[in-house]
C-alpha cells in the first residue's frame, strides 16, 4: 500500500548489480514476488487485459490476509507479463554488457500454482493436466517449469527430460564456479544435461511436508508414490501412479503393484531425515497422536 512497487526496486537494484559485474564472476539470485499471493501490477499492464478478460470487478475485502485486488484474473495476468517483461531486460542487460553468452540464467518456480490473494489457479488453467497446486506433493505441486539460456552453449528450443530438483542446483552452481559441491548435499550438478554430456541420475526424488497432517512424496523412474496423513496415522496408506500414461495422477495402482509400494515404502524410510520438530506419525508417542481439544 505504499508508494513503490517492490519487484520495480528489485529491478533497480538487479540491474545496478549487473552492471558492476561485467569482468565477472559473479552469482546473482533474483527473487521476483511475480506472481504471488500478494496481487498487484501496474497500471499500464493491467490495462491490455481488462479489454481481453472483461472481469467483473469484485467487492473490496476488508483487512484481507494479503493485498487484494478486485480484478484477480486481470491482476495476476498482468503480473506474469510483467514478470515476462523483466525477465528480457535481465537478458538484454547482459547482451549490452557483452557478457551474455558467458553467463547462465537458469528460470523456475519454488511451487506449482496456488489458490491465494484471491487469485484462483482455475482462472487460467494454470496446472493444465496435472493434480493440485501448491502444498501439494502430486504433480501440481512439485512439477515447475525449469528454463535455461547459456547462449551459444545450451542449444535453444531443446528439452530434457532429466528429472532434478532445486537441491542439485548448488552443485551445479558450484561446477561452474570450480569448487566442491558441500558433502551435506542430495543434490547432483546438472552441467552435463545443460552442455549435451551424459548425465548422472538420482535414483528417486523424495519430499516431505508438515502442513495438511503431513505428507510424503517419492518420483522413481515413471512411478509415483503419495502418501497423506504422515503427522496422523502410523499407518498411512500409498498411493501409486504410473506418470508414463497418467500424469494426472487420477487412477492409484497401488493394490496392483504391492511390490512397487513396498519398495517406494523402503525408499521413503531410506530418505527420511528425523527431525524433533515435524515429526511422522510414526516418530510420535501415544499421547503426541491424540486430537487437541
Amino acid at each position: 500500500d505504499g508508494d513503490n512497487f517492490s519487484s520495480d526496486k528489485v529491478m533497480e537494484e538487479a540491474l545496478s548489480y549487473l552492471d558492476k559485474q561485467k569482468e565477472g564472476p559473479f552469482f546473482l539470485h533474483l527473487a521476483f514476488q511475480m506472481p504471488h499471493a500478494s496481487l498487484r501490477a501496474p497500471e499500464s499492464f493491467k490495462q491490455k487485459y481488462r479489454k481481453i478478460l472483461n472481469e467483473k470487478p469484485l467487492k473490496p475485502r476488508k483487512h484481507p490476509h494479503y493485498s487484494y485486488e478486485t480484478e484477480p484474473k486481470v491482476t495476476f495476468a498482468a503480473m506474469v507479463s510483467y514478470l515476462d517483461f523483466n525477465v528480457g531486460r535481465i537478458l538484454s542487460k547482459l547482451r549490452e554488457l557483452g557478457i551474455a553468452e558467458n553467463t547462465l540464467v537458469m528460470f523456475a518456480s519454488d511451487n506449482g500454482a496456488m489458490n491465494e490473494g484471491g487469485h484462483s489457479r482455475k482462472s487460467f488453467n494454470s496446472s493444465g493436466e496435472l493434480r493440485g497446486g501448491k502444498r501439494d506433493l502430486y504433480e501440481g505441486g512439485v512439477r515447475v517449469p525449469t528454463i535455461a539460456w547459456w547462449p551459444k552453449t545450451v542449444k535453444a528450443g531443446q528439452v530434457s527430460d532429466h528429472i532434478s530438483a532445486f537441491w542439485d542446483f548448488v552443485p551445479t552452481a558450484c561446477e561452474l564456479a570450480g569448487v566442491d559441491a558441500p558433502e551435506s548435499t542430495d543434490g547432483i550438478s546438472m552441467v552435463n544435461e545443460l552442455t549435451g554430456k551424459e548425465q548422472k541420475k538420482h535414483k528417486y526424488i523424495y519430499w516431505e511436508f508438515h502442513e495438511q497432517s503431513g505428507k510424503q512424496g517419492l518420483r522413481w523412474g515413471k512411478w509415483k508414490a503419495i502418501r497423506l496423513n504422515t503427522g496422523r496415522k502410523k499407518d498411512a496408506p500409498i498411493e501409486l501412479y504410473n506418470l508414463d500414461n497418467d500424469l494426472g495422477e487420477k487412477k492409484n495402482l497401488a493394490t496392483e503393484y504391492p511390490e512397487i509400494v513396498s519398495q517406494m515404502a523402503k525408499f521413503m524410510a531410506e530418505a527420511h531425515t528425523p527431525s524433533s520438530i515435524f515429526k511422522l506419525a510414526s516418530e510420535k508417542t501415544d499421547a503426541e497422536l491424540k486430537p487437541k481439544k
